[in-house]
């Protein structure tokens, strides 16, 4: 039992350091493209505001399309 649990303690690390990986790709990519298009700082603002929070969800949406092999 012990191995499947290292195995799964394995995976479970693997699966969150490449969640972290890819909420900072979308977030940086988001800054130079996304926010970087506001005109003025208001909307500038809110647009990262925006990006920080719908970040999580994309990745989310990324690695589970990414695992399920779609």
């Amino acid at each position: 039992m012990g191995d499947i649990t290292g195995l799964l303690w394995l995976g479970g690390m693997v699966l969150l350091v490449l969640f972290s990986g890819l909420v900072a790709a979308i977030i940086t990519t988001g800054k130079s493209s996304f926010v970087a298009g506001a005109n003025t700082p208001a909307d500038k603002q809110q647009r990262l505001t925006l990006l920080i929070v719908l970040a999580p969800v994309l990745t989310l949406i990324l690695l589970y399309y990414l695992i399920i092999g779609a």
